[in-house]
């Protein structure tokens, strides 16, 4: 038996999760309840299937949202923000630069 870590019911985005490792972690979350959302590339197809099954599989809630790198500027410039002296006030933070897409899906 698995042990319990009192995980159940919260949310974890993962990245990288479409396949290998990535995917491990995802499956694992959510057979502890956790509800998860699918983050990566591939095939479209595939991410469904492996999507549809896991959730089937552990009746936690399943989602996919695709990695964006459509706008590499953007990206860019929030990791020289971060890298930067001016981000010395930054701690414990999540920075999403995806247009708002993450807070859409959950």
């Amino acid at each position: 038996m698995a042990a319990d870590y009192g995980i159940a019911g919260h949310v974890a985005i993962v990245t990288g999760s479409t396949s290998g490792i990535g995917f491990a972690l995802a499956s694992a979350l959510a057979e502890q309840g956790v509800h998860v959302i699918l983050n990566g590339l591939g095939d479209p197809a595939k991410i469904e299937t492996d999507r549809r099954e896991l959730q089937a599989r552990t009746n936690a809630s399943i989602r996919y949202h695709g990695a964006d790198m459509t706008r590499p500027d953007e990206i860019a410039a929030v990791i020289v923000f971060l890298c930067s002296d001016r981000s010395s006030y930054v701690t414990g933070a999540a920075w999403s630069v995806d247009g708002g897409t993450v807070a859409i899906i959950i």
